[in-house]
C-alpha cells in the first residue's frame, strides 16, 4: 500500500515546481536575451556634404548603417511579448495547481488519523491427550470412534485472524476487530468513544492525561492477562483460570478509563453474560437477564514496573434444562459472582543480553447460587464454590532476534466449598469429590520465540499439565506459530 505524502511536503513541492518552471522560463528565454541590441546610428557630421540626389532625381538610398537599429527593434517586442504570454501561462497553472492543494491537505490529514493494523497466527498443534485444550479421536480396529483413547492429535489451523480498524477524529474513537478463522468472521471489539486529553482548548495542561468514554463490545477491565493482547502474549494461549473465569474475554457495556501521568484507572458497567460462541447455545450473544455486572481496576504504571488491583462483581443466569415438548419450561440456575485479583509486571535490561520481564498475576473467586423465584426457586449452598488461581511468567530477551518464554500458573476449579456439603454420599463419594471436577490443575511452559523481522515471529513451546485428582495422564502440548503483524 502506497504511503500517502505527509502535508507538509506539499508546499516543497510547489516551491521545487516553480523554481523548476522559472528555470525552464530563464533557458527558453536566453537566446532572446543573448542576442545584443544593434549599436545606434551615429550622428550626422554636420561638415560632411549632403547625398547628392540621383541622376533620375530619387532620393538616394538610405545609409547602411541606420539598419540594424531598425531591424532590432521589431525582434525585441516580439520577444517581450511571447515571454509574457509564456510567463501568464505558467502563472496560470501554478494558480490551478494551487486549487486543489486544501483539498489534497484535508485528506491527509483524515488518512493520517485512521490506523489499519492486524496480525494472523498460522498454527501447528500436537496434545498428547488434552482434557483441557482439544481432544482427539482414536478408532479400534473395526473403525469405529473410541471415548476412552484419545491420544496424539495434531492439526494444522489459524488460531486468529484479526483485522482491527482505528481512527481517531475530534473527541472521538472509532474501533472495530473482527476476527475472521476457518469457522466464520466473528466480531471482537466494537468501540464508540468520547475522549478527551490534555491537549483540550477548555482544560490544557502540561502533564499528560485522557479520559475515555466508551460504548460497545470490548475487554472487561479486570487484571492483566485479560487486557493484553494475543498478538503480544509470548505463550500461545491464556492461562487456564482466566480462560474459565473469563471465558472470551469480552462483554458489551459502557467503561470509563482515565489516566494522569502515572495512573491508571477503569470501571465499567457490563451485561454480564460474557461473549462467547458456546456461552449460552440458546441466545447466543443476547442478555437473557436485567442484572448487570461491574467490573474494574486501578494501578499505576512507572515503566519499569506496572501493577494494579481489580474487582468483578455481578449475577450470572445459565441455562441447565433446554425447554422441551414435554416440559417446555426451560430451567436456569442463578449465582452471583465476585472475583478479586492482582498482577504485577517489572521490566529490566539484562547487560550484554537483553530486556527481561517478570510477571505475576493472581485471582479469587467466589460463586453463590441464589433463589431464582419461579423457576429454581431452592439454591443448592453446596454448589457454592471458591476458586483460586495464579500464573508467574519469565520473559528473557537474547539479542534482537531470539527470546526465552518460561509460565507457571496453576487453577484450583473449588478451592473450598462448605462444610455442610462434605459429607459422603450414597455412592460413597463425597459431595465435595464430585464439585471438584478433576480439582487443582497445574502447569508448566515454555519455549523459544523468534523475532524474525518487525513484523514476524516464531513461537515453539512445550507445555505439561499435571491433575490433583486424576490418575496420572499426559496432557502434554506442543504448539508451534509463526505470527504476521501489521
Amino acid at each position: 500500500m502506497n504511503t500517502p505524502r505527509p502535508p507538509h511536503l506539499v508546499p516543497k513541492l510547489v516551491h521545487r515546481f516553480a523554481a523548476a518552471s522559472a528555470s525552464a522560463l530563464l533557458l527558453v528565454a536566453s537566446p532572446v536575451f543573448a542576442q545584443d541590441p544593434a549599436p545606434p546610428a551615429p550622428p550626422a557630421d554636420p561638415a560632411a556634404p549632403a547625398t547628392p540626389p540621383t541622376p533620375t532625381g530619387e532620393a538616394a538610398p538610405a545609409d547602411k548603417t541606420t539598419e540594424p537599429a531598425v531591424q532590432a527593434a521589431a525582434p525585441d517586442a516580439n520577444a517581450n511579448a511571447a515571454l509574457e504570454d509564456r510567463l501568464g501561462r505558467i502563472e496560470g497553472q501554478i494558480e490551478g495547481l494551487s486549487e486543489p492543494f486544501p483539498a489534497i491537505q484535508s485528506d491527509i490529514a483524515g488518512l493520517k488519523r485512521l490506523k489499519l493494523s492486524g496480525y494472523i497466527q498460522g498454527r501447528y498443534d500436537w496434545h498428547d491427550e488434552s482434557d483441557y485444550g482439544i481432544r482427539g479421536t482414536a478408532f479400534d480396529a473395526a473403525g469405529n470412534a473410541t471415548a476412552t483413547a484419545r491420544r496424539e492429535f495434531n492439526r494444522f489451523h489459524v488460531r486468529r485472524a484479526r483485522l482491527k480498524t482505528t481512527y481517531v477524529g475530534d473527541m472521538s474513537e472509532f474501533v472495530l476487530q473482527i476476527d475472521a478463522i476457518g469457522d466464520g468472521v466473528a466480531l471482537r471489539d466494537a468501540e464508540a468513544s468520547f475522549v478527551l486529553t490534555n491537549e483540550n482548548p477548555w482544560m490544557p495542561s502540561a502533564t499528560p492525561w485522557e479520559l475515555k468514554l466508551t460504548v460497545g463490545q470490548f475487554k472487561v477491565p479486570f487484571g492483566f492477562e485479560v487486557l493484553q493482547s494475543s498478538g503480544d502474549r509470548e505463550m500461545p494461549e491464556r492461562t487456564l483460570m482466566v480462560r474459565q473465569l473469563f471465558p472470551g474475554e469480552r462483554d458489551r457495556g459502557l467503561r470509563l478509563q482515565y489516566t494522569y501521568d502515572w495512573f491508571r484507572v477503569m470501571a465499567a458497567v457490563i451485561n454480564g453474560n460474557q461473549i462467547t460462541s458456546g456461552s449460552d447455545p440458546d441466545h447466543g450473544t443476547n442478555d437473557q437477564s436485567s442484572w448487570k455486572d461491574f467490573a474494574g481496576r486501578i494501578g499505576a504504571d512507572f515503566d519499569f514496573i506496572v501493577f494494579g488491583v481489580s474487582y468483578h462483581q455481578g449475577r450470572n443466569l445459565s441455562i441447565v434444562r433446554r425447554p422441551t415438548m414435554a416440559n417446555p419450561i426451560a430451567g436456569y440456575e442463578r449465582f452471583s459472582r465476585t472475583r478479586v485479583g492482582g498482577d504485577v509486571q517489572l521490566y529490566f535490561d539484562v547487560p550484554s543480553l537483553g530486556g527481561l520481564i517478570l510477571r505475576g498475576e493472581t485471582i479469587w473467586a467466589r460463586d453463590e447460587q441464589l433463589r431464582f423465584a419461579g423457576v429454581e426457586p431452592v439454591a443448592d449452598k453446596c454448589k457454592d464454590k471458591d476458586s483460586f488461581g495464579w500464573q508467574a511468567t519469565l520473559v528473557q530477551n537474547i539479542g534482537q532476534h531470539l527470546g526465552l518464554v518460561v509460565r507457571f500458573d496453576q487453577y484450583d476449579a473449588v478451592s473450598a466449598i462448605p462444610d455442610a456439603c462434605k459429607k459422603a454420599s450414597s455412592t460413597g463419594a463425597t459431595t465435595a469429590q464430585t464439585n471438584l471436577k478433576g480439582g487443582r490443575v497445574s502447569s508448566i511452559g515454555g519455549g523459544l520465540l523468534g523475532y524474525i523481522s518487525g513484523n514476524l515471529k516464531a513461537t515453539a513451546v512445550y507445555e505439561h499439565y499435571e491433575e490433583q485428582l486424576r490418575a496420572v495422564t499426559d496432557n502434554d502440548a506442543f504448539i508451534f506459530q509463526l505470527q504476521a503483524k501489521f
